[in-house]
This record gives C-alpha cells, structure tokens and sequence, in this order.
C-alpha cells in the first residue's frame, strides 16, 4: 500500500494542471486577433502551430511549478503567475508586429513548385490594398 500513498497528492496536481492549462487555452484563444479553433478546424497549420507551440511555452512554466510546489495553494498561485506572464508577452509580442500576414485566415495549401509570373507595377498606379495582394481573402481594412 505504500505504492500509492502519493496517489491522491498526484491526483490533486493532475487535476490542478488540468484546469490551469483549460484556463490558459480560454484566456489565449480569447486573447488573439483570430478565431484559433475555427482556423484549425479549416486545417490552417500556422494557427495550429501557433496553438501548439503557445501551449508548450505554457506547461514548461508549470510543470516547473508543480515540481516546485509546497502546497496545490502554490502550484495554483504560480500557474497562474505564468499565465499572466504568457499573455503579456504575446501582448508584448504583438505590440512589436502588429500587422499579421495577410491571408491569415485561409487555408493553407501545398505550394506549386512553379512561381507565378509578377507583373512589375504600371506607372502611375497605386498599391494593393492588403485584401486585394491576397487577391481578396485577407481582412478588410
């Protein structure tokens, strides 16, 4: 019986990580320009990428914070400390490059392995709005 003994300690923090990293994904998905999970459902690899590699930058953080936990009260305090953190920094980040890549919320595709032809611009004319470079796709602005 002496196997298990930290079963319900185990069990706590499980649960305690499981509802932290919900929160996060709730919090992140809230926080971003686009509509995340409708964007991987389309199959758009970036937003899923995106997703992904922002839910890793989060559990990094608290798994170190429930290795270093005295109590569930702590693991919770500090899980939600980097979540703060988190989204400070993709607020931080976002500052910095405002403007996402147009086409965003399109699908993404397999590259043709030929270049289209690029007409150069005629004298006199003015530039593409971002909707139109996307030939039309992209967010209105």
């Amino acid at each position: 019986m002496n196997v298990i003994s930290g079963l319900p300690a185990f069990l706590a923090y499980f649960a305690a990580a499981i509802v932290l990293v919900a929160l996060y994904i709730l919090v992140y998905i809230t926080a971003t320009a686009h509509r995340e999970m409708a964007l991987i459902r389309a199959g758009n690899t970036a937003a899923a990428l995106s997703l992904g590699a922002s839910l890793i930058g989060y559990a990094l953080p608290l798994s170190v914070a429930i290795r270093n936990a005295q109590s569930i009260l702590d693991c919770i305090v500090w899980g939600l400390v980097a979540l703060v953190v988190q989204i400070l920094i993709y607020w931080l980040v976002r500052f910095i490059l405002p403007d996402p890549p147009c086409c965003l919320n399109t699908t993404s595709r397999p590259r043709s392995r030929s270049r289209p032809r690029v007409r150069p611009p005629r004298a006199g004319s003015q530039p593409l709005s971002r909707s139109a470079r996307c030939g039309g796709r992209g967010r209105a602005e």
